[in-house]
């Protein structure tokens, strides 16, 4: 099973969607490549949706205050 979900890199800050798979319930970090770090990265899970992204972000990483 693949689904998209917002995740947020635990070394930049960023935001971004991506497909993940075999996701479980309590999975709440996911090792996956980031678009700004280009690596791998372990990444913060945000939601499925884009309106829980700011619930579930961790704030003192938010790139738009750098």
């Amino acid at each position: 099973m693949e689904d998209k979900v917002w995740v947020q890199c635990q070394v930049c800050g960023e935001v971004h969607l991506t497909k993940v798979h075999n996701m479980s319930e309590d999975d709440l970090y996911i090792e996956t490549r980031c678009p700004c770090c280009r690596d791998e990265t372990k990444h913060l899970w945000c939601g499925e949706n884009r309106e829980d992204v700011y619930m579930y972000y961790n704030a003192n990483l938010d790139p738009k205050y750098f």
